[in-house]
């Protein structure tokens, strides 16, 4: 497999990821505590519907908005995917293991199997 497929295939998996993780977070969002009524709930998927709708405003009246959208998307897909950053700490650590980076999922592997 080449460079370029390597590359695709790294934003696909990445993609996926963060499409897993904003899922997550923003179910969690609008449905909030147990404890909360319907109507914070219904007012919290309004707020969702009203960015939404800004967003679609901003994205089609410049399409630059689009682009910079493209560009961040592309940018956190690459991100999320590349390996763990190790540093050398100061001692002997020889023996342990690397601990999971910070902003790791539970469930969801840290770098792209290839």
């Amino acid at each position: 497999m080449g460079p370029l497929l390597r590359g695709a295939d790294r934003l696909w998996y990445g993609a996926r990821l963060v499409t897993i993780r904003t899922q997550g977070s923003v179910r969690e969002w609008v449905r909030g505590p147990e404890d909360r009524p319907v109507t914070d709930r219904a007012l919290r998927l309004a707020t969702l519907t009203g960015a939404g709708w800004v967003l679609w405003v901003g994205v089609t009246s410049a399409p630059p908005v689009m682009w910079g959208l493209a560009a961040w998307g592309l940018w956190s897909s690459w991100r999320v995917t590349r390996p763990p950053r190790v540093h050398p700490a100061k001692g002997k650590t020889e023996g342990k293991p690397a601990a999971a980076p910070a902003g790791a999922a539970a469930g969801l592997p840290s770098v792209l199997p290839l």
